[in-house]
């Protein structure tokens, strides 16, 4: 998720005000506080939108 972001040049405020989630929550997620399998699917889906990706797969926490 980092990768993506840092590529379209977005900061983690940004991502969380398009996806309506905190900047803190975006940043949980991206270090795999909380896992991605059991986030809500329209989380999932604001995110995705957010970071202009179609691939869940690019919301897995960076290794």
């Amino acid at each position: 998720m980092r990768e993506l972001r840092k590529q379209r040049g977005l900061t983690l405020e940004q991502v969380g005000s398009a996806s309506g989630l905190s900047a803190n929550r975006v940043g949980d997620y991206k270090r795999g506080m909380y896992d991605v399998r059991d986030m809500r699917v329209r989380t999932a889906l604001c995110l995705m939108k957010a970071l202009g990706t179609e691939d869940i797969h690019d919301l897995l926490p960076d290794s």
